[in-house]
């Protein structure tokens, strides 16, 4: 796969697959994301929000380096390399108040597709 994120340019989707680890066993995880470049912003499998990518170079991805969702409250960092397609991931959750957090990180690898575009603003 060398490469071949890389060629497509500044926007296309990724279909990742990976094992997701936190406290409970492992688990198998598959997800979409639509990526744009040139807009630098992105968003997960239905798209229902977008969010900005902190970053990219021709060899690396940043989607996010530790910003908080102001809806969930969750910390998320994640990282796409563009060479060999694989991607890092952890979030940190909240739980049962501000101070208890659970972690989950991730590791797989993700393959490239056309890019099925943002869904249009309501207003």
């Amino acid at each position: 796969m060398s490469g071949v994120v890389l060629a497509l340019g500044v926007a296309f989707n990724l279909t990742c697959s990976g094992t997701m680890y936190s406290d409970t066993p492992p688990t198998t995880e598959v997800f979409v994301l639509r990526i744009d470049l040139q807009q630098m912003r992105a968003c997960y499998d239905k798209c229902e929000r977008t969010f900005g990518v902190t970053g990219a170079t021709k060899d690396e991805i940043v989607l996010q380096n530790g910003e908080r969702d102001p809806i969930s409250g969750a910390q998320i960092w994640m990282k796409i390399n563009r060479v060999d397609g694989s991607f890092a991931s952890k979030t940190t959750l909240p739980i049962s108040g501000p101070s208890r957090t659970i972690t989950i990180t991730a590791f797989g690898k993700c393959s490239p597709g056309r890019f099925t575009g943002f869904p249009a603003a309501k207003f």
